[in-house]
């Protein structure tokens, strides 16, 4: 009985490394051949700052992760915890423009994720198990993969078989006419609803009413709440469209 863990760019870059451990916490077989890189890491006096092969960047301090929530008018970067949504948790973390903890709150309300390899992939809260809780990717329901896991973190099973992550990447586009913007993702675009940061609505504003709930643009973006199906085929939105003058 034991673990495998595998490379944490398997699916990106089709990387063969992976580690048996047993139930000792001893490792048995291992293959450190990988096909890429070491991602690149950033080290802060009070914490050290990661980033994944998404391009995210994530701050693990004292066992705990916290994400970028925004900027702050001293240029710094305000960090929230990760379960800010799914437990409520009020810490945080501001880190000046040199990395430096100029203020923070780490009293969490629940104990610090086991698993670092969830920050390459992004899980939310679904439901609460007779033993345990179920988490599932952000493409849910496209994507199937999800963790099972404990009050503690300790992942009870899961399935990790991610699909193309490249698909459900979001792209920002702005018009050079009127300075809008616009989020193109799985070929439809969208535009920002008013008074939200979060919101996009279908630019087929006059049948469609798919939406898309995303991070703020600060932050990435990353999709939190995949749309439903459009009624319609991609359309190019006006103001992104190539103007012609003739004679």
């Amino acid at each position: 009985m034991g673990i495998r863990y595998a490379c944490c760019s398997r699916l990106s870059k089709n990387c063969p490394a992976n580690v048996h451990v047993s139930k000792d916490n001893v490792i048995i077989k291992s293959n450190t051949d990988h096909n890429h890189t070491p991602p690149s890491y950033f080290f802060s006096k009070d914490g050290r700052l990661l980033k994944t092969d998404l391009g995210a960047i994530v701050l693990l301090y004292k066992g705990h992760t916290f994400r970028k929530n925004n900027t702050l008018k001293n240029s710094g970067v305000r960090y929230g915890c990760c379960s800010k949504d799914a437990k409520k948790c009020p810490a945080y973390i501001h880190l000046s423009k040199d990395n430096v903890i100029i203020k923070s709150n780490t009293e969490h309300n629940h104990k610090p994720p086991r698993m670092l390899m969830m920050i390459l992939w992004i899980f939310f809260y679904r439901y609460k198990l007779k033993t345990g809780y179920k988490w599932v990717c952000t493409c849910f329901p496209r994507c199937r993969a999800y963790l099972c896991v404990d009050d503690k973190f300790n992942i009870l099973n899961g399935i990790l078989e991610h699909i193309n992550y490249k698909e459900y990447i979001p792209e920002v586009v702005t018009s050079i006419y009127t300075d809008r913007v616009f989020l193109k993702y799985q070929e439809y675009y969208y535009s920002k609803v008013s008074n939200s940061e979060t919101t996009w609505r279908c630019v087929n504003t006059k049948s469609c009413f798919v939406r898309v709930v995303t991070t703020p643009l600060s932050t990435g973006p990353i999709v939190l709440k995949q749309p439903r199906l459009h009624n319609h085929p991609p359309k190019l939105p006006f103001a992104l469209r190539d103007l012609f003058l003739f004679d």
